[in-house]
């Protein structure tokens, strides 16, 4: 634990240990990025799980899909989480299970990046392209806000 610990301490994303012995990890350590990226205290942090910071259903069945294919192997998972403070990002987590001697999956540790710029520039591209082929095709005005409107509505 101890030389995960440093490691966290050396990457710049945040960084999140959770107990892997349990359906519901528990987070036992994480790193000042992390504490930075969700606003809140590391203390409050260690009393959590990490799906705490989302109350949406669906993102929910992610976390829990993500922590049982996570004890088969590496995993990626893009899912929204809430800060402390309420306001929401996209957190683009990699995770690692680390096993015993014996093969039993202890720990997961997790490499969280705040991804919210990146997948917004995304969407806004794809809105953009969509309003110049709107242009270029010559519908009405109504049709092209429709259509941007129903972009946002999917998106959010």
């Amino acid at each position: 634990m101890q030389w995960l610990m440093r490691l966290g301490e050396q990457i710049q994303d945040g960084t999140v240990i959770l107990d892997a012995t349990s359906a519901a990890p528990e987070i036992l350590y994480c790193n000042d990025a992390f504490t930075t990226m969700m606003h809140v205290d590391e203390r409050i942090l260690k009393q959590k799980k990490l799906h705490d910071f989302n109350d949406d259903t669906a993102q929910q069945e992610l976390y829990q899909r993500f922590y049982f294919t996570l004890a088969t192997g590496s995993q990626q998972q893009t899912v929204i989480t809430k800060r402390g403070d309420d306001t929401t990002f996209w957190n683009e987590i990699s995770g690692y299970p680390i096993s015993s001697t014996q093969g039993d999956v202890l720990l997961f540790f997790c490499i969280c990046r705040d991804v919210t710029h990146s997948i917004n520039d995304g969407v806004f591209s794809n809105i953009e392209k969509d309003v110049y082929a709107s242009i270029h095709e010559e519908r009405s005005l109504q049709s092209t806000l429709d259509d941007v409107c129903e972009q946002i509505r999917l998106f959010m």
